[in-house]
């Protein structure tokens, strides 16, 4: 009964019905809000009604967005992986020290041995009035 209204299914026995509306078709820029509504009428219980509806953009390729959004990953995972490559520099400078000390330990731990050394001045018979060693 309304001029601005739209009439897509009318006096049809419908089990299933899909329409997608697209910008082509029907022009919803005129305000910010449009309202569609749905009329039914001459069903018999017992009947289940679906309806639903969903707005999908128009996929434009933002490309400044794109490489913002690219290029802040991929730095965060740079920066992940320089935390994680410093952790484990510390992480082996600390087992290394350990195994430092722990090797230390056992040197330290080691029995000493001690060796007597007896050293005589020989004196040449050529030469009585020297006394370099030899």
């Amino acid at each position: 009964s309304n001029p601005e209204e739209t009439v897509l299914v009318e006096e049809q026995v419908v089990k299933s019905y899909k329409i997608v509306f697209s910008k082509k078709d029907f022009d919803f820029n005129d305000s910010e809000n449009t309202t569609f509504f749905v009329y039914l009428s001459n069903f018999t219980t017992p009947y289940w009604f679906q309806i639903s509806f969903s707005w999908r953009p128009v996929m434009m390729l933002d490309l400044l967005q794109f490489f913002v959004t690219f290029f802040s990953c991929f730095l965060s995972l740079l920066l992940i992986a320089a935390i994680i490559w410093k952790i484990k520099q510390k992480y082996d400078a600390y087992r290394r020290r350990r195994a430092h000390v722990v090797e230390m330990a056992r040197f330290a731990s080691r029995p000493f041995a001690y060796t007597s050394v007896e050293l005589e001045k020989e004196e040449s018979p050529a030469d009585n009035s020297s006394t370099k060693p030899r």
